[in-house]
């Protein structure tokens, strides 16, 4: 009985053994353990072979140095033959395992392919670098009158090799800045006569101003009355002193403000939702100056007309050129002007402290006054609101619906001409430059409307069955709470980019692999000027929303838009589908544009406050932001070897303001922007905080002046750049070549920064801020890395996770081995 049992026991060690052969390395372990650290240590090495040539090029004078530099080199280059075999080992790895990912033949087939295919691309860019090397390394003995060529030529072949995570800084387009038109005289367009007699496009709804039912809604509970259309439109919507149609009838109702072509878009389709035929007119009107600044309220007549001339407004001598109603009402034509009103500030009675938001900005206002070395007014001292524009009712009771006398008429029409409207083109390219997706035009009133956004999916369905696979098998085998979903090799699965307005498809790219870096190209035009394309790095594989803020967002419009059903659902579903669930319906493309607006919004609020501590009337001009899923990705040169979702991104481009100070201080504008980016950066990382869902639980959000203040407070020094100073400073600087190269080219250009020496660390976020001011032109930029203007937000706490480190299979060989070491502490007790 003893023997037989002692052989059961042994035979249970050799299947306990045997098993443990069996088991197969968990895919995650694999390539995390080869291929994406080999990845990492790649990158690493080549961003410091870049470092070395640049020093080299800088001090190619001294030959001593030139030396110095040269036996760096060789311990780089013992670094990269390290980081290559990594890679190697990292590939052989997840080929072995792609028959356990994908039992489809067919799949597996095409999966080898591209395995192939991006081992062979690795090789081939080794073999440039080792030559780019070998030249290098023959630089002494070459005459030094071609050293400096030699060195530049390989910088440039080195660029070539390394996939940029980088948007340049563009130091002739700042994202923040004042704007303003010396000349805004209106385009002059000559329209066909219009019939005396209505038409059916008189009483025609128009879907580019129009989005939903709450305008037709309206005009259901004013009875269909024009006169009482007029009387809401004019005591309920505040005047935005731009010149052009920018928001539409609907945003124009959602957001209680608007041009005045964009009230008389909104009285016209109230009208029209009345079967009321409805015209525009546009001409020149008789304004004193006084009555303008009754309009504006402003006290002095000068300010008035410096607000109007400055957004744009032909406005001169007591005449203004001007857009208003005409209905056709009792067999005759009645006229209408709902955008002139009188109004004066006061508090926001509804609100009596200021906002729970505000008081968390404050929080940070005494470190950022000495990181930055501004002054900042504080915000949690508000017993009310921030004050606002407030329309006065009307003084008697009189139905004229003219408030001023036409001089002239010079057209009318049934739609606003193209001319007089604002435009946004979008479109998508690749890093090198060519487009990727064809471009879309469309008006600024249909993308405040509905949501713009980019999506990437699967080309196929075998790329969607690949993509299930690896997410399925692979991100099963990572802890989820981490917010790391959908760890695969990018370069086995083809997406393809979408653009969508609302829920319409608009625009399809070109088929690129998963984790591809991209540019979203966004320009704007207005009827006076067109705007420097803004361009956004993107990663193939996320999804993003772009926000846009024209004159302003109330919490009643945000609260309307909330309201909307969810844009692109259905393909928001398909998705998620595809990356295992990585945001639920709330967290997709809606709660993105939403970021969007309540950072538009709430920032809004800071510039009323502002505006009125600095004396000056600010009004928002295209303010553009993108937010988006965060995609880290590992790249072996520019092979998308290692893809996961990592957080939020909100990247905002552009911020600009039309500002006109109140009094005679030169300064009044500047030190307006300074306040209103630095507690803007700010809002840009309080606002990703405020994303209420499970996968952001423990998110922690970096914006620049975050960056800052972390640096401030782990004693890392900071730094005050300017032309001046720049010579003693930048050897000090051990910051990443693309941030130094940013910072060189604005210092360069005359251009303020400030930065810390080193890089900050917070949870698994690695990087540095940075502020870009120029003081002459009132303009500036708060970068963190990758060029983001704007934040960043992960998980925080992620790489502490161990089961989130280690895969299954892991666990089941422990699991193994104690038990196999456990039998044999039994027989030996025999």
């Amino acid at each position: 009985m003893y023997r037989r049992t002692k052989v059961k026991l042994w035979l249970l060690l050799l299947g306990m053994l045997l098993s443990l052969v069996f088991i197969k390395p968990g895919s995650c372990y694999t390539v995390s353990s080869s291929l994406r650290q080999g990845a990492r240590d790649l990158d690493r090495d080549l961003g410091q072979l870049g470092r070395t040539l640049a020093d080299m090029e800088r001090d190619i004078s001294s030959q001593e140095a030139v030396t110095t530099h040269l036996e760096k080199l060789d311990k780089t280059m013992n670094h990269l033959g390290q980081a290559a075999r990594q890679v190697r080992d990292g590939f052989a790895a997840f080929s072995e395992r792609l028959p356990v990912i994908l039992k489809d033949k067919a799949l597996q087939q095409l999966a080898r392919r591209r395995q192939a295919g991006a081992e062979a691309d690795f090789e081939q860019r080794w073999t440039q670098l080792s030559a780019l090397i070998a030249q290098l390394t023959q630089l002494k003995q070459a005459p030094e009158t071609e050293q400096l060529a030699i060195i530049k030529a390989c910088r440039q072949a080195l660029g070539k090799l390394i996939v940029s995570q980088h948007n340049p800084l563009n130091v002739s387009n700042l994202p923040l800045k004042g704007v303003s038109w010396e000349d805004n005289s209106s385009p002059k367009i000559m329209l066909p006569a219009l019939s005396v007699l209505p038409t059916a496009e008189d009483v025609a709804s128009d879907p580019n101003t129009a989005f939903d039912s709450s305008i037709k809604k309206l005009a259901k509970e004013l009875d269909y009355d024009p006169q009482k259309m007029y009387g809401w439109v004019k005591a309920n919507i505040q005047y935005l002193p731009l010149f052009g149609s920018i928001k539409g009838a609907q945003r124009c109702f959602w957001d209680r403000e608007g041009t005045d072509f964009d009230q008389a878009a909104l009285l016209i389709e109230l009208l029209r939702a009345a079967k009321i035929p409805a015209r525009y007119v546009y001409g020149t009107m008789s304004l004193s100056s006084e009555a303008a600044a009754k309009w504006l309220g402003v006290d002095e007549p000068q300010a008035a007309q410096a607000i109007l001339q400055r957004g744009g407004i032909p406005y001169q001598a007591g005449l203004i050129e001007r857009v208003w109603v005409k209905a056709y009402l009792d067999n005759t034509w009645i006229e209408f002007d709902p955008a002139f009103k009188r109004v004066s500030w006061k508090n926001d009675t509804e609100n009596n402290a200021a906002p729970s938001w505000m008081k968390l900005v404050d929080d940070e206002r005494e470190p950022l006054q000495t990181a930055l070395g501004i002054s900042l007014p504080a915000v949690d001292s508000l017993k009310e609101g921030p004050p606002s524009l407030m329309i006065e009712p009307e003084e008697d009771d009189s139905t004229s619906t003219l408030a001023a006398s036409i001089t002239a008429r010079e057209w009318e029409a049934t739609k606003i001409p193209a001319e007089f409207q604002y435009w946004v083109k979008v479109e998508l390219n690749t890093a090198q430059g060519t487009n990727s997706c064809s471009s879309r035009q469309l008006s600024m009133a249909q993308v405040l409307a509905r949501p713009l956004s980019l999506l990437y999916l699967p080309i196929d369905t075998q790329e969607a069955k690949i993509l299930e696979a690896l997410t399925l098998q692979l991100a099963d085998e990572v802890d989820a709470k981490s917010g790391k979903i959908g760890y695969m090799p990018g370069y086995l699965v083809k997406v393809r980019p979408h653009l969508l307005l609302g829920d319409e498809i608009i625009a399809k790219g070109e088929p690129v692999y998963l984790g591809t870096p991209q540019y979203l190209s966004v320009s704007f035009k207005s009827p006076l000027s067109s705007i420097t394309p803004l361009k956004h790095l993107v990663t193939a594989g996320t999804c993003a929303t772009l926000g846009l803020n024209m004159g302003g967002i109330t919490l009643e419009s945000l609260n309307s838009l909330e309201a909307e059903p969810a844009s692109a659902g259905s393909l928001v579903q398909r998705l998620k589908n595809y990356v295992a669930e990585l945001w639920n319906e709330e967290l997709g493309l809606g709660v993105f544009k939403h970021t969007a607006l309540a950072y538009h919004q709430q920032n809004g609020q800071l510039i009323r406050l502002l505006s009125q501590n600095n004396e000056v009337r600010a009004v928002p001009f295209m303010g553009e932001a993108l937010v988006s899923q965060a995609a880290m990705v590992n790249y072996a040169f520019d092979i998308p070897v290692f893809f996961y979702y990592s957080g939020v991104n909100f990247d905002l481009q552009r911020n600009s303001f039309v500002i006109t100070p109140l009094t005679d201080s030169s300064t009044a504008a500047n030190q307006f922007l300074a306040q209103v980016g630095t507690y803007g950066s700010m809002l840009e990382h309080r606002v990703l905080e405020q994303i209420e869902d499970e996968r952001l639980v423990n998110a922690e959000a970096v914006s620049a002046v975050k960056a800052l203040m972390i640096a401030q407070r782990q004693d890392i020094p900071l730094f005050h750049i300017t032309a001046e100073n720049s010579d003693q400073i930048w050897p000090k600087l051990q910051l990443n070549q693309t941030i130094l190269q940013d910072i060189e080219a604005a210092v360069s250009r005359g251009y303020e920064v400030t930065t810390s020496q080193r890089e900050v660390k917070l949870n698994d976020w690695q990087g540095v801020g940075y502020v870009v001011w120029d003081t002459e032109a009132d303009a500036g930029a708060y970068l963190i890395n990758g060029g983001l203007a704007g934040s960043f937000a992960g998980t925080g706490g992620a790489t502490t996770s161990i089961t989130g480190s280690l895969p299954r299979s892991f666990w089941g060989k422990l699991i193994v081995i104690i038990l196999i070491l456990a039998v044999v502490l039994v027989l030996a007790a025999m």
